[in-house]
């Protein structure tokens, strides 16, 4: 019998337990929110995501600007989210973006949600599931407000998800 038998078989005993565990390679489209229907909203930049593990990506919408007289809202898809976001910011520290419900038809799963920066009222997120079954159109809506809560305006944008390339990502314990 050779010498490198014995170690072989305990190599692949050893081995047996992590294949058969589940761990392997997760593939999955990517997808991110696209805004393309809302009117008066003007894309800004658009270029590849910066995301390890994606692959056959195009340029996508990354950067979105909405001008109304008294403010600017600038929405961006975040740096390094693997799932549906936006981030939404606007260009004065006396306004505030307070959101509304997501306009989202009913579904048997959790869909999407804001997230409010509580260090900054001028911020908030937006984050969808990908494994959402409602059909779109969907929409999100936000306010602007002044310091004492005075409305300046209600803005609501149309999206939709759209397909851009392949997620590859390891699952390993």
């Amino acid at each position: 019998m050779n010498a490198w038998y014995p170690n072989a078989a305990r190599m692949l005993l050893l081995m047996a337990p992590a294949m058969l565990g589940g761990c392997g390679p997760y593939v999955e489209p990517y997808r991110y929110i696209s805004l393309a229907d809302t009117p008066g909203l003007q894309q800004v930049e658009a270029r590849q995501p910066e995301l390890s593990g994606l692959y056959f990506a195009g340029d996508m919408p990354v950067r979105y600007e909405l001008r109304r007289p008294g403010y600017a809202v600038e929405i961006m898809v975040p740096e390094g989210s693997y799932l549906p976001a936006i981030e939404l910011s606007i260009d004065s520290a006396d306004l505030r973006l307070v959101p509304a419900d997501a306009e989202v038809p009913p579904a048997p799963i959790f869909c999407g949600a804001w997230y409010p920066d509580p260090a900054d009222p001028a911020r908030l997120q937006f984050g969808w599931s990908p494994n959402c079954d409602s059909e779109p159109p969907w929409g999100l809506t936000f306010f602007v407000t002044d310091d004492s809560g005075e409305q300046l305006g209600e803005e609501k944008l149309r999206f939709q998800l759209e397909r851009n390339g392949w997620l590859v990502l390891v699952d390993a314990v």
